[in-house]
């Protein structure tokens, strides 16, 4: 068929507008003349008008298919009314590689420079035989921005055992023949990087958690509890807040806001409560901190709308990319221009601005660049302090919002009670930072 289309060329017709108008004049005629000859060689005739949808079968199965068609546009939105600039699986909203896009813009132009090269080289100046073959593109069309895994831990443990085997025996060896002394021998390091102070010639890493252990002692206040002090204000880290927050039975992020995130929000507006913020991160290219995430991994970059079907492959996994909380934190703090409860003033963070659910005056806020919710929730924390509240909470998983919670707290007079609620299950606390600032003095 392929090489039918070709003899009679229909490959590239539409490529040559002269070619393609003579095609439209004379196809026509050419259709006439075929039905012409069949009446006369055949006896068939041309009566019979109908094109060939036009039968009850043919309708009803385009109903169908329009239907379904029209469902998943509903369901999944409509593709076409994407103003993204990624390349991403309609289904699955996952976003493939960021070089994976970049291939399929120039692969057409690869493949064209490669077919004049063909000719010219086998057909033309007869430079290679035509049955030589053609070497093979390897193109890494990526679906996932997920890194290979590298070798784990216990292979790298044995490879060190073995390399420290090699050598100690060279140098033990080379110790005898020489008369050393023993005792000398081992008191100096065989390797570049002491296994004391790093693993695999990285410095070792801590768990930050473990300091909470030791400054919990010096507040008197501080007990696990799942009791929630009586408070004016309470702030939130959101950042921990959505990883607590598993999406249960939602299976778009339209129902993850409304069944999940906001009614846990309205849930936290105990009697007394009179102001609640919500503080997400920032995340600036090229900062410190993007150095520090993209250590910890990556997950599957996805598109994230209202109608987005929620990960299948683990929420954990999905927030590990740093671009996806990104999304994923406009999409929450633009559906909080939704939530109200009497009586309560909601404030949250969105990008470098804060919206708020009353018309307070929010130019106050302007000057703030931070790129971390630690360091902003205490931005936060000093101004609900300013408008009235003298006892507050905050709401983190994260140790370094204590440690600044409880450096900050003696600065702040007017302040009466600030109280940290971090951890989850059977690791929360409720820490009273003003005893423990106290306390260290």
């Amino acid at each position: 068929m392929l090489w039918w289309l070709f003899v009679s060329g229909m490959i590239g017709l539409t490529e040559n507008p002269g070619a393609l108008r003579k095609w439209l004049l004379t196809t026509p005629e050419l259709a006439t003349c075929v039905s012409t000859f069949e009446e006369a060689a055949f006896g068939v005739r041309g009566d019979d008008r109908r094109h060939h949808s036009d039968n009850k079968s043919f309708i009803q199965l385009f109903r169908r298919d329009s239907a379904a068609l029209k469902t998943v546009f509903e369901e999944m939105g409509n593709p076409f009314l994407e103003n993204s600039g990624d390349l991403y699986n309609i289904a699955t909203k996952t976003i493939a590689a960021e070089g994976t896009a970049e291939i399929l813009k120039t692969v057409e132009g690869l493949g064209r420079t490669q077919y004049e090269a063909f000719v010219k080289d086998r057909l033309e100046a007869n430079a290679k035989a035509i049955t030589d073959t053609i070497s093979q593109d390897k193109f890494s069309l990526r679906t996932s921005c997920t890194e290979s895994s590298a070798s784990s831990k216990q292979a790298a443990k044995l490879e060190g055992l073995k390399n420290d085997c090699a050598l100690f025996s060279i140098l033990f060896i080379a110790c005898q023949s020489r008369e050393g002394d023993l005792s000398e021998f081992f008191s100096y390091e065989n390797q570049p990087s002491p296994p004391s102070l790093s693993v695999h010639g990285q410095l070792r890493s801590c768990t930050k958690s473990d300091i909470i252990g030791c400054l919990t002692n010096l507040a008197e206040d501080s007990v696990p509890s799942m009791v929630t002090p009586a408070v004016e204000a309470k702030l939130f880290d959101v950042a921990a807040l959505v990883h607590m927050l598993q999406p249960g039975l939602a299976t778009i992020f339209e129902e993850y806001s409304s069944l999940v995130f906001l009614p846990f929000l309205r849930s936290q507006c105990s009697p007394g409560v009179r102001r609640v913020d919500v503080v997400w991160d920032v995340y600036i290219p090229n900062s410190l901190k993007n150095a520090t995430r993209e250590k910890r991994g990556h997950g599957e970059r996805m598109a994230v709308t209202l109608g987005t079907r929620l990960p299948k492959r683990g929420w954990v996994s999905f927030l590990r990319e740093s671009s996806n909380k990104k999304r994923l934190f406009e999409l929450l703090a633009t559906c909080m221009g939704s939530l109200s409860v009497d009586g309560v003033e909601f404030y949250s963070t969105h990008n470098s601005s804060v919206v708020s659910s009353s018309n307070a005056d929010r130019s106050r806020f302007n000057d703030c660049n931070h790129e971390e919710a630690d360091t902003r929730l205490l931005v936060h924390l000093v101004d609900a302090v300013q408008q009235g509240h003298r006892t507050t909470i905050i709401r983190t998983t994260d140790s370094d919002v204590l440690l600044l919670a409880v450096a900050t707290v003696h600065q702040i007079p007017e302040l009466n009670e600030l109280w940290v609620s971090i951890g989850t299950g059977s690791t929360h606390k409720l820490i009273a930072a003003h005893s423990m600032s106290k306390a260290l003095g």
